[in-house]
């Protein structure tokens, strides 16, 4: 199954954890960016979900920063920000 799924950020100062969605990716390569070692620090990690919740009152778009577009580009990931805004 490939289907589109929300990569989040995962935090230890948020909660609930799901509030910050950065990208709609395939799930594929969801698993592969949020298994890499560069998306994971000891304050955060990106992982990912089918099922965010409802938008504005689970979770909410936030901006990316650039911060992950070297792993993006060495995975070949193409992502979709703002899918669903």
């Amino acid at each position: 199954m490939n289907d589109p799924v929300y990569v989040f950020i995962a935090s230890r100062r948020t909660t609930p954890t799901r509030t910050r969605v950065l990208w709609q990716v395939e799930r594929e390569d969801a698993k592969r960016l949020c298994s890499d070692s560069r998306t994971a620090t000891s304050n955060h990690m990106l992982c990912w979900t089918a099922q965010p919740g409802v938008p504005e009152e689970d979770w909410t778009w936030v901006e990316d920063n650039g911060m992950y577009d070297q792993v993006l580009s060495d995975l070949g990931i193409e992502t979709n920000e703002w899918a669903m805004a």
